[in-house]
């Protein structure tokens, strides 16, 4: 299957049907689209939007929604049930198409919407076990009383919506896609938590590791990819902490797999998919109060990944990100506590080799028997052809999700085995988060918090501070799940997990602060193994030395650390690079990049030139030097930048220096010197193809937020932004801070900060559908209120109020 990212797919599908404006394509004809009556200029708002003044809907009381000047809702209701119906209400009025659009691609069904072209994405969520994982983690959130009432009057709030909708007030983006509305469910609410875990809890090397071991030896792979880089900071460093033994699984010997040429992962998450937290305590912060900060780095896109709303009712106060589809918040706080995400980076996926035991493919081979499969056929609809059907078979080692079709006994299949597969019960978390008061109420939340694994940081109005790095994860043995796995033995399946309480956590360590930004969770004494991963290197020290030197953190200093542009991994290699450079034989080009690189301060500030000189030549440096990986048959994947550096420091004569395309032989000085050619021609054929730009860091870094149709008219582009990936202000081209958020938990008066880059309306025609880009960029935010009732929001100056009221 082709490794081709789904959003390409989208482009060809929907940039051509548009350029050919013609209805066989996967998008109406223009005069659809353009009409005054039901196209694209209905979807203009005017300057102050207009809500409707009264809603009779399913409700036991009345409900008030107060939109502030910044189109922020504050829903107060008497109960959850009717908090929640008005919750999926609003969230459907601002974000409908958004919703149902990433629900439809999480079950594999974009196939119906835009056309052939997305046939391979759809087989691949579909044999993922996506829609299986949503359904199995629906069914034991609903156990939950909460949790049932949430998704289930959260649903009945966005079909309320859709009933009011006709041909001319529908979201743009059906009549661009000609899409049609369906009814929501509590399942499209899991099927877009499942998503997420998707995007976050996918990464797997086990194909390219077994393929490097294969090629190069144990050896050459444990000095590239063995143990944690050797500068990292655990997000928890306690040697002796954990008193514990740990469980023992009944893993057999692993045998010598080979992965064939075709074998590949599938689309995996996007490697500057990231986050920080941190929490500082009450002795540490300025206020005397314990502070929480968070921002996860995820793609920008438009519409805005979240929704900011507020949640009040007689059991809840609660505000932050919601997830749009999804009842509740996912990052806030409430009255009493914060909390907040990074991705914990662990090994979630095992491949496993099967081999078929019939001609038919209905039963595989486990200790020398046959072992019956469960077998579906999925009918993928695509739009303007015949449905196809792709074969799901069931095993005890996951989906085979990469089968032959070889209509014989013994023919081999892929299992791919992912923990989104089992059921989450992370519904039950969130909602437990927001209705939480204490320490203990955290506690027993985030036991739930099974999939997608995060470090879940902490604070209350108490002044405790901690963090979770939470999930379910397999008990391994020692480099258990790194290489493809045996599954003929049912040993090898996955049957021992680390309890919950064994995970690892802290809470109010005497420096007087805890933060995680992807990188490796533990110090070596803890009892489990946790497999080498595209651990974060750079960005958690930075925080860890800012946070170290101050001994009183204000609420500023929280915010200037989220938009922190220092390069520590350029403070760490740039000179040392510049010293094997021989200046006088350098283009005039390449000698007035080198005195722009000496003299900076390492700062990825928008308006300065080095910060993209030495993007380029870092670039180049990586490229280079992992030239053998990229140009073998069979898939294989570099080791971490900090690890690729290392070596270039320590082993300068190291075999993997030498460039293919050359008939020499290079060490790390020449590659560093041929690195250098390479970045200031690539920067220059930049200057010649943008003739009219400034030249500096933002411009030619280019951070853009698309829209999720990729269509250029409804995006924004060439944003004004520093920072980049490995830097506390994680913005690269396409990925960035998506939400970011300070609390300050004074007791009785909590207060909090944040922003997003895009806008609370899903409406390209909305005043509200980009505003909050600028000053995101800016490193600005707007204050977050948890207003105890209606009557204290008058002063706000609120833009509109909607009163829903009990059907008669």
């Amino acid at each position: 299957m082709r490794k081709i990212s789904f959003w390409i797919w989208t482009i060809l599908a929907i940039v051509s049907a548009y350029l050919l404006n013609n209805q066989q394509g996967n998008i109406p004809a223009l005069g659809y689209l353009l009409s005054p009556t039901h196209g694209f200029w209905q979807q203009m708002e005017p300057a102050k939007p207009e809500f409707p003044a009264a809603v009779s809907a399913q409700l036991s009381a009345p409900v008030e929604v107060i939109w502030d000047s910044t189109m922020v809702p504050h829903v107060f209701a008497e109960n959850d049930a009717d908090l929640y119906f008005v919750q999926g209400y609003i969230t459907a009025s601002m974000r409908l198409w958004q919703m149902d659009f990433q629900t439809r691609a999480a079950s594999g069904r974009i196939s119906e919407v835009i056309g052939a072209a997305a046939i391979d994405f759809d087989k691949a969520m579909r044999r993922k076990g996506m829609l299986i994982g949503a359904q199995r983690s629906l069914e034991a959130s609903m156990r939950d009383s909460l949790t049932a009432v949430a998704f289930t009057r959260y649903a009945d709030g966005v079909n309320a919506y859709m009933a009011t909708l006709n041909a001319r007030t529908l979201p743009l983006e059906y009549k661009l896609l000609d899409m049609q509305l369906e009814p929501w469910s509590p399942l499209k609410s899991a099927l877009l938590l499942e998503y997420m875990a998707n995007q976050l809890n996918t990464v797997s090397d086990d194909i390219a590791n077994t393929n490097f071991l294969e090629a190069f030896g144990f050896e050459a792979w444990e000095l590239l990819f063995g143990g944690p880089d050797d500068q990292t900071e655990p997000i928890v460093n306690a040697p002796g902490l954990w008193q514990f033994p740990p469980l023992k699984n009944k893993t057999a010997a692993t045998d010598a797999i080979t992965a064939p040429a075709g074998l590949r992962e599938e689309a995996q998450p996007n490697p500057d998919n990231g986050s920080n937290n941190w929490a500082v305590s009450p002795q540490k912060s300025a206020s005397g109060y314990a502070m929480l900060a968070n921002d996860p780095h995820l793609g920008l896109n438009l519409p805005s990944l979240w929704f900011l709303v507020h949640l009040n009712s007689s059991d809840q106060n609660v505000m932050g990100a919601s997830l749009p589809g999804t009842p509740g918040i996912v990052i806030g706080f409430n009255e009493r506590i914060a909390w907040g995400f990074t991705n914990a980076q662990r090994d979630l996926v095992d491949w496993y080799e099967v081999t078929y035991a019939d001609d038919r493919h209905t039963a595989i081979l486990v200790d020398g028997k046959p072992e019956q499969l469960e077998i579906n056929i999925e009918e993928i609809k695509v739009k303007g052809e015949n449905s196809i059907f792709d074969t799901l078979r069931l095993s005890p080692f996951g989906i085979i999700a990469n089968h032959s079709e070889l209509k014989s006994k013994g023919a081999t299949g892929w299992a791919y085995r992912w923990i989104g597969q089992e059921p989450s019960e992370v519904a039950i978390a969130l909602i437990g988060l927001n209705h939480g008061s204490d320490l203990e109420d955290y506690m027993n939340a985030t036991n739930h918090f099974h999939s997608p694994a995060q470090n879940i940081i902490y604070a209350d109005v108490e002044g405790t501070i901690g963090i979770r790095v939470q999930g379910k994860y397999l008990a391994r043995n020692t480099n258990e799940g790194v290489f493809l796995r045996d599954g003929s033995k049912r040993q090898n399946a996955w049957n021992t997990y680390i309890p919950a309480w064994q995970n690892v956590n802290q809470f109010n360590p005497e420096r007087g602060f805890i933060s995680s930004a992807n990188q490796y969770p533990v110090d070596s004494t803890y009892p489990y193994f946790i497999a080498a991963s595209q651990w974060e290197s750079y960005r958690n020290r930075r925080i860890n030395q800012v946070l170290a030197a101050d001994s009183a953190v204000t609420v500023n200093d929280m915010m200037a650390l989220q938009g922190d542009n220092y390069n520590l991994e350029a403070a760490e290699n740039l000179m040392a690079w510049l010293a094997e450079l021989k200046f006088s034989s350098l283009s005039p080009d390449e000698k007035s990049a080198f005195e722009a690189l000496i003299n900076w301060n390492y700062m990825a500030d928008a308006e300065r030139a080095a910060p993209a000189y030495y993007d380029a030549w870092r670039d180049a440096v990586l490229e280079l030097a992992w030239d053998e990986l990229r140009g073998t048959e069979k898939v294989m994947t570099p080791p971490s930048t900090y690890r690729t550096f290392m070596l270039l420091k320590t082993q300068p004569d190291l075999q993997w220096w030498d460039i293919d395309s050359t008939e020499i032989t290079e060490n790390a000085t020449m590659l560093l010197q041929a690195a250098y050619k390479k970045a200031i021609a690539e920067i220059n054929t930049w200057k010649n193809n943008h003739a009219s730009s400034t030249f500096n860091w933002a411009a030619y870094k280019a951070t853009r937020v698309t829209h999720l149709t990729r269509q250029e008219a409804l995006s924004v582009k060439n944003v004004d932004i520093g920072g980049n990936h490995g830097i506390v202000n994680a913005t690269s081209q396409t990925h960035g801070p998506s939400w970011r958020q300070i609390v300050e938990l004074k007791p009785g008066a909590v207060k909090a900060w944040g922003i997003y880059p895009g806008g609370q309306s899903g409406n390209p025609g909305s005043a509200y559908y980009v505003n909050w880009i600028a000053p995101w960029a800016a490193g600005n935010y707007i204050e977050l209120d948890l207003y105890a009732s209606p009557s204290t929001l008058n002063y706000a100056n609120p833009i509109a109020t909607t009163q829903f009221n009990p059907a008669p």
